[in-house]
Order: C-alpha cells, then structure tokens, then sequence
C-alpha cells in the first residue's frame, strides 16, 4: 500500500539543466557560424554583455542594440545577442503599431505599420538566427548563465537569480505583446520562445517553493509548443516551408515537450519524446536527449513509473497487472490424513487455470505541488478479479472480487503512514462463500546508504535504500454464507493481525554478476539495478468468531529472499512457520481437546523476464514475466475425530505456472 519508491527529481532536473543549456533550440541546422579571424577576447565579450543587457534592463533600447551588435562583431556565433536583438525589434515594433490610432493620417498609418512590421519581421530573422547558431557554445558561462537570452535561472546567487528572473519575465512580456499583434500571431517563433521562457519560468517558481504559479507556467508552455507546431503546420500549407525545415523545426518542439514532462514526473511520456528526438536529430541535440533519456531509463529500473493521464482532479497514475496460470494441486479440498474423500467427490487433486486481474489508479500530489502535504500525498483506489477453475472438482472453483482505496501520507522524507480499507466478495463452486470488509493502517520507514560520490552528498542527494521497515494492524470482519449444522461452526467474526516486517537490500544485480552486466549495456539499464534482499517479520494473530470451533490466538515468523540471476531470471523463496492456538474445544475431537496447529508454508519460485519495463519504447510501463513455482504446506494438528481421521492435519503441494504482464 504505501510506496516509498517516489522518484527524486533532483539528478534528473540537473541533467535537463545542463543539457537544455546546451542544445536548447538546435532544430536540426548543424551548420557551424564562421569563426572571427581572431578568437574573441572572453574578458571583453563578457563585459559587453553585461553592458548590453544592462542597458536593455534600463530600457536603452538603441544603445542595448548597438551594443549586441557589437558584441556579434567580436563573437558572431553568440546567440545570446541575436535573442535579444529579436527582443528589442519586437519591442521596437510594437512602439509603432501602438502609436497607430483611429483618425490618424492614411498616410501617417500606413507608414507607422510598415515599421511595425520591418521590425517584426527582423525580429523573426533573429529568432531563426538562434536556431541556426544553436551549438556547444550556447553554454558559455557569463553572467547570469543566459541561455537563447533566457535566463538559465541556475545560479547559486541570489542577486544573479533576480536578475535572470528579471530577465526571463520581461522577455516574456515582449513575446506576449508580440503575439498580441497579427503579425506576431502567426509567428512560430514568438510561440516557441515563448513556450521556453515559461518552461524555464516554471522550473524557477520550483525551485522558489512557488507551485501555484509554477504549474500555471506548465499548462501555459504545453498551450504555446502546441501553437508553435500549428502555426509552423500553416506555414507548410502556405508553401512558405519546407517539409524538412518544418521536421527539424517539430523536432525541438518535441524535445521541449519531453522536458517538460520530466518536471510533471511523467517519465514514461518524457522518454516516449526524448526517443522520437533521438531518432530524427543529430549532434548536440541527440547527446542531450541520449543523456536524458539514460537517466530516466535508470530511474525507471530503480523505482519504476505509472501509466499517466489527465482528469480535472490533476494527472492521474495508472497501473495494472494480467496473470495467467496453470498449476497441479495435490490436495484441493484440504483432506485431512487419513480422512475419506467427503461424499460427491472424486479425488483429491486436480489442476487447475487461474486469471487474475488487478488495476490502481491513483493521484500522486508532491509537496512541491501542495506544501501542505510535506513531501506527498498519494490517494488511490485500486480492483482486482481473481479466478480458479478446476476441471475436476468444480466444487471448489474461486472466484474472488476485490475493490479498495487508499491513502498514503509521506509527511518528512522516508516515512509512511497509510491507511487502507479492502472489500472482497467470493464464490465457491457457484455459490457465495464469504465477504470481507478489512482496514489495514501502516507505518512504514525507508533506510538509505549514504552516497558514495562526495558531491552528492554536499547536495543532499539521496542515497540508496538499504531496506524498509513496515509495521501494520489489520481489522477484518468476515461474513461467511454457508450452511451450518452446528452454531459452534460459525466463522463470521473479527479477525486481528498486527504485524512487522524489514526488508533489508543487500546488492544490485549488476554489482553482484559484474562480468555478466560489464558486456551488456542494455540489460544494465534495464535489470542491473534489481536488488538482492532478505526480509523477516512476525505476525500476532487474534480471532473471534461467533462460534467456538474456529476462535484463536497465533503466532507467524515469516523470512525470504529475492536473488537477480543472470540470463534476466530470479530466485525468490519465502517461509512462515505458524503456531496456533484455539481456545475451545474442538467440536470433532473425540477426547475434547482444544485443537493446537504447527503450519509451515515454503514458495520457491523462479522468475524470467520476456520483457523488462521500459524495454519497449511505444509502451515503457509493459513488463512480461514468467514464473514457474513449488508452494507447498505442512500442517500438524493434534484434533482426531472419533473415526481415528486426522481432520485439520494435512500435506498440500502446488506446482505451477504463471505468466505476469505488467503495465
């Protein structure tokens, strides 16, 4: 229920920033600008253009603009200057348009437009200029780390911060101002950069702690990317585009759009784009979407994502799980040593097919989206089908329907509390068996190593989980539909469990077979990152029926292990071993005892992945196992009834088969 594997942003919005920083605009030109003569002095570059974009803070407009283009005469590969040279056209045009009133001179009017749009249609050759300069010089550090003119917003100090925020919200003024006009409407390019200076806007308010206003820039880039694409779509219509041009032109767009999913956590969408870019780009571009793409691949091994959609409550998770099996059952009805088949059946053992079908859909709320939360809030509701058909002896086959919801509250990094309530309904053969109206409450703790790497550390990067601790209370009441002969047999009742279990990491997969992984990139990043783990636990168990016969008191010690092999199998094996005492008299013990029971239950299984999640690239979240297992369980019973049967004392092995899809 709870869900400690939430996915820190932190690494993965590092990387955007360096490699946004690098190619951010790269649309596909890979053609290099004409080198000066002589290497620009980087001293006196960076003081023009500090002086360039003070004069432009200032309002100097022609001043800022002789100074950029100075600055393009000492480095003509500089795209911060050509950005803003687009800015101050923009603005320059937009003087002319607003002096243009109703009444004035035809001629007047005519020539205050056609500045209008001389200035625009400048602008728009800056902003292409961007486009094709877009290359590794784009993260030359000066100043406030500009990037396309737009503050990079990464800067460490807090007086270079307001500048560049300063920077990015008057930069988006003029883009807004711009698109206002008819001119600029139309304009894929006022739309574009608009849509980055609010994706870097949003990413600024993060990291203020501001969410309201960061989610709003969110929605505000995806609306303007969409309109960059229509209007470049218009633009391929009109014959003013090519095809090509309009594909390199997508391109960026789509790899914007990646980014921007990377900051709602929606990685799977983000890695289904950063794919496309990575396909159709080349050079810088592609390296940045290969890095991305890499880090999202192995965050996704380590703590996997969900399906993600939207709904007017906000984006919503999904995931679901498909199992189809086929096992042999030694001992279906549960007989008893030495006890005689009940009459009506047949024989003991059969086989049996099993589908399964469960779903969780779920609303994960960060504390960067609502700091009330602390660090999140995840509220879901979840189903699941559960069928076994036995050839044989139909009497017993299971039908089970199951619905639930849950909260699950992370108030300080690490720790859980949650909160689960559980209805079931079964049928045995074709009649009602039981219902079950359960609430189980947990506290859960996450350990983690401390980073190796020092920097992280310094950072206060997370390191990886050294194990979890879970501790549980469950409350069941159970309505069971059958036929009693003797009120003592009744078992509806109040069923306690309270429980703990740690689950301890020992080693990744890749650490613990390294000369299988060493040659093996994909597997890796795929599967490298499972762990091997033990846990253990004890469960006390407290029931009370309405009858007699079935009320108790236990005790459960439960261990087990999971172990990645190579070849993409695993070996998992789990153990309890249960004491049980009841506190009547058995009904069907012919000295009257009270019935004492020792159970011992042991699962081996191993495990081979088909597929491993994010091994498809159109469906990242589709996992394909197949499991073949031994379960098997030994109960002792010291109740004999007066034939000499041992009725509760019984041997039950299952051998099975199942193929699990995920996604």
């Amino acid at each position: 229920m709870t869900t400690s594997n939430r996915r820190s942003k932190a690494a993965i919005r590092t990387l955007v920033l360096l490699c946004t920083a690098l190619a951010a605009g790269a649309a596909g030109a890979q053609t290099q600008p004409p080198p000066p003569t002589q290497p620009a002095d980087p001293a006196r570059v960076l003081v023009t253009l500090n002086r360039a974009i003070q004069l432009y803070l200032d309002d100097h407009l022609t001043e800022a603009a002789a100074a950029f283009q100075e600055l393009l005469q000492l480095d003509p590969g500089n795209i911060t200057a050509s950005y803003y040279l687009g800015l101050i056209n923009l603005r320059e045009g937009l003087g002319y348009a607003e002096r243009v009133t109703p009444g004035l001179d035809p001629q007047q009017t005519a020539e205050l437009r056609a500045n209008a749009r001389k200035h625009f249609e400048a602008a728009r050759r800056s902003f292409e200029d961007v486009i094709q300069k877009a290359n590794e010089r784009a993260l030359t550090p000066v100043g406030a780390a500009l990037l396309l003119g737009i503050a990079q917003l990464a800067s460490e100090d807090p007086a270079q911060q307001d500048v560049a925020l300063e920077l990015a919200l008057r930069a988006k003024q003029t883009l807004e101002d711009y698109l206002a006009t008819d001119f600029g409407a139309q304009d894929r390019f006022a739309h574009f950069y608009l849509g980055v200076a609010q994706y870097r806007l949003a990413d600024e308010y993060y990291n203020r702690k501001d969410f309201v206003r960061a989610n709003d820039y969110v929605r505000r880039a995806k609306g303007s990317f969409r309109n960059a694409l229509s209007r470049a779509a218009d633009e391929v219509k009109r014959g003013t585009l090519s095809s090509e041009r309009f594909a390199q032109f997508e391109t960026v767009v789509i790899y914007y759009e990646g980014l921007i999913f990377v900051q709602e956590r929606n990685y799977s969408g983000a890695m289904q784009k950063l794919q496309v870019v990575v396909e159709k780009e080349r050079g810088r571009l592609q390296q940045n979407a290969k890095d991305i793409l890499e880090s999202l691949k192995e965050q996704e091994a380590i703590a996997p994502s969900r399906i993600t959609f939207d709904s007017p409550v906000g984006p919503l998770e999904f995931d679901a799980e498909l199992a189809i099996s086929n096992a042999y059952d030694t001992n279906v009805i549960l007989l008893g040593k030495d006890t005689l088949l009940p009459r009506g059946f047949k024989r003991n053992e059969d086989y049996r097919f099993g589908l399964d079908f469960g779903f969780t859909l779920s609303r994960y709320i960060s504390g960067a989206e609502v700091p009330a939360v602390g660090q999140s809030l995840t509220i879901g509701v979840g189903g699941l089908v559960s069928n076994a058909w036995q050839p044989n002896i139909q009497q017993f086959d299971v039908n089970t329907y199951l619905g639930r919801a849950y909260v699950n509250w992370q108030p300080i990094q690490d720790f859980y509390a949650g909160l689960q309530y559980e209805y079931s309904y079964t049928k045995l053969g074709q009649d009602p068996f039981i219902s079950s109206n359960s609430i189980t409450p947990v506290i859960s703790k996450v350990w983690r190593r401390e980073p190796a790497d020092a920097g992280a550390r310094q950072r206060g990067a997370l390191g990886d989980e050294a194990g979890r601790t879970d501790i549980y209370y469950t409350y069941d009441y159970r309505d069971y539909f059958d036929r009693l002969a003797d009120r003592r047999l009744n078992r509806d009742g109040k069923y306690h469990a309270l429980g703990i279990r740690h689950t301890a990491n020992i080693m990744k997969a890749k650490d613990l077979w390294p000369s299988y992984f060493a040659s093996r990139d994909q597997e890796r990043t795929l599967l490298g990152n499972r762990w091997s783990s033990v846990y253990a636990g004890y469960v006390y168990r407290n029931e009370r029926t309405r009858g007699t016969e079935f009320d108790l008191w236990g005790h459960s010690l439960i261990a087990g292990l999971e172990i990645p092999l190579p070849l993409r199998f695993g070996f998992e094996f789990d153990a309890e071993f249960t004491w049980e005492e009841y506190t009547a008299r058995s009904v069907f013990d012919y000295r009257r005892n009270e019935r004492s029971d020792f159970v011992q239950r042991y699962d081996f299984g191993f495990t081979h992945t088909l597929v491993a999640r994010g091994e498809v690239p159109t469906m990242r979240t589709l996992e394909v196992k197949l499991r073949a297992g031994i379960a098997l369980t030994f109960q002792d019973s010291n109740i004999w009834d007066r034939l000499g049967q041992d009725i509760y004392e019984y041997d039950r092995q299952i051998y099975g088969l199942e193929l699990l899809v995920g996604f």
